[in-house]
């Protein structure tokens, strides 16, 4: 009967061993260094899509508890030359929007004009 076992114990390496080693440890770094650029850009796509995603349910959360929404609104403004102002109004509603003083540009462009005398007569 034989009294045999096997046990892990210390063994020196070769160099063509360690040059073995040495050549897979490098393999293996870069395959790190390319996974950990892998994870760092899906990470960032996704924390993009989810920013993404958070101010989107911001913007309808805040329309949900308004009940109001910014859009375009066609406007229009009107002059009132005695008072010298101009207010601008919703075309949607009619409801003023802003009032101001009329500038002297507008002033003058208001000014009726009087025909002069025809020449020719």
């Amino acid at each position: 009967m034989e009294n045999k076992e096997t046990r892990s114990l210390i063994v020196v390496l070769t160099r063509d061993e360690v040059a073995d080693c040495a050549m897979e440890l490098a393999r293996n770094i870069a395959k790190t260094n390319e996974q950990e650029d892998q994870k760092k850009s899906v990470m960032s796509a996704f924390k993009d899509r989810l920013d993404r995603l958070s101010l989107d349910t911001r913007v309808l959360a805040r329309k949900v508890e308004t009940g109001r929404d910014y859009r375009e609104v066609e406007c229009f403004w009107t002059f009132d030359i005695e008072r010298a102002k101009a207010t601008l109004f919703r075309s949607d509603t009619a409801e003023s929007v802003e009032e101001r003083k009329m500038t002297d540009d507008e002033m003058q462009a208001a000014l009726p004009f009087k025909e002069a005398p025809d020449a020719t007569h």
